[in-house]
């Protein structure tokens, strides 16, 4: 029974590492350098570490010499000192997610705090036993102060979800921004690692299972570059339609939500005169400019590129006052950047919002059009007041706009 148990162990262990392996062999393919896949690629590579000193473990234990002695003690010191570091960037990964504000000095420090914990003590065991006994005969035992490690790995487990948990409650209709996907993630890793804790009473048993919760997040973030637009890593056409299909069908859309419509003036001219490369670099530009303004992985809003060079945005504000402050600010970030003058022409945009309303705009399509409506009627006033003369100067680079 004792063979049978570590053949299992064994094996759960060497299924999760070739998983992960192949993760990671396609994660290479991808050249992103966002924090939060950065993140996740070390939570694969630690993960994995830490499966193969698993594996190692089972091939070591119990075998009779001073060197297999030497190699469980190294094993060993290794363990913890992974384990915790593995834990802590899971809780960093998630935090990304959840809540990206909380990455303050003071915050990281704190969090970072029971992992050095945990590495000095790791680096004394073998003298005075404090996280793992090995006896002569080369039998692991575990340490008096072996809890501790399991307590700290935990809280790095549990404390992203319980503070997501904490966020759906506060804040509510807003939160509806996270993904379903993200959601289950979130929520899967606090059932597996509670499933650890109180039914299998194991926490060796977490690392195959912990395998499974990073294919699922592999899976999350390959569907999340699907919907999201190459050029300026906005939302996507695609994205913003299911997104907004289902905050009507779902009866979540409320009286505090605005959607803005907006796009670059003079666009096919830009084009026409400087290239199409010129054009998709403005592109980038607005799209940083949005991001800036209301954050894609910001729960108060949604921004997505609808299509050319239009782009619309969902912003969750209390009244139209709160909506033309943002307005606005996206007015002002784009005059910022003409200050700047990194481009050979000015950019401007036009913009047109709408506040959903039972009364006028019971629908998504009448919405979007609502605010279409506005943004053309913002776009003929502009091509109004800038007669023939005035749009050929932007072929010669000069500043349009105040």
């Amino acid at each position: 029974m004792y063979i049978t148990g570590k053949l299992l162990y064994l094996d759960l262990n060497f299924l999760g590492a070739v998983i992960l392996l192949w993760i990671r062999l396609m994660l290479k393919r991808d050249i992103n350098g966002q924090a939060r896949d950065i993140t996740f690629k070390r939570v694969i590579m630690l993960v994995i570490s830490i499966l193969f000193l698993n594996v190692l473990w089972v091939c070591v234990e119990g075998r009779p010499g001073r060197v297999w002695l030497v190699c469980n003690h190294i094993i060993n010191v290794l363990y913890p000192m992974i384990a915790s570091v593995t834990s802590l960037e899971w809780c960093f990964f998630v935090l990304y997610i959840v809540s990206p504000k909380l990455f303050r000095t003071n915050t990281v420090f704190w969090l970072l705090s029971p992992a050095l914990l945990i590495l000095l003590l790791a680096l004394s065991s073998p003298w005075t036993g404090a996280l793992y006994v090995i006896s002569a005969e080369n039998v692991y035992d575990h340490g008096f102060l072996y809890p501790l490690l399991q307590a700290i790995s935990y809280f790095y487990f549990l404390w992203p979800p319980l503070l997501f948990s904490r966020k759906m409650l506060k804040e509510g209709q807003r939160m509806q921004v996270i993904s379903r996907q993200t959601l289950f993630m979130v929520m899967f890793t606090f059932l597996g690692v509670c499933f650890v804790i109180f039914v299998l009473n194991s926490y060796d048993t977490i690392w195959p299972m912990f395998s499974i919760i990073l294919l699922f997040v592999f899976t999350d973030i390959q569907f999340q570059k699907i919907s999201r637009d190459g050029l300026t890593g906005l939302n996507n056409r695609r994205s913003f339609d299911s997104y907004i299909s289902m905050l009507f069908s779902e009866g979540r859309v409320n009286e505090s939500v605005f959607l803005f419509m907006m796009d670059i003036n003079f666009f096919k001219t830009i084009n026409d005169t400087y290239g199409h490369l010129a054009g998709d670099e403005a592109l980038k530009v607005l799209g940083d400019i949005l991001k800036k303004t209301g954050s894609i992985d910001d729960q108060r809003s949604y921004i997505a590129r609808y299509g050319g060079d239009e782009f619309v945005g969902i912003y969750y504000c209390a009244d139209e006052t709160e909506a033309q402050k943002i307005l606005d600010g996206i007015n002002r970030n784009v005059q910022k950047f003409n200050d700047g003058g990194t481009l050979e022409f000015p950019l401007s945009i036009s913009i047109g919002f709408a506040r959903y309303s039972k009364a006028h705009t019971p629908t998504a399509e009448q919405l979007i059009k609502s605010a279409d409506l506005i943004l053309y009627e913002n776009k003929r006033e502009m091509h109004r007041l800038a007669d023939i003369a005035q749009n050929s100067q932007i072929k010669q680079g000069r500043k349009l706009f105040k």
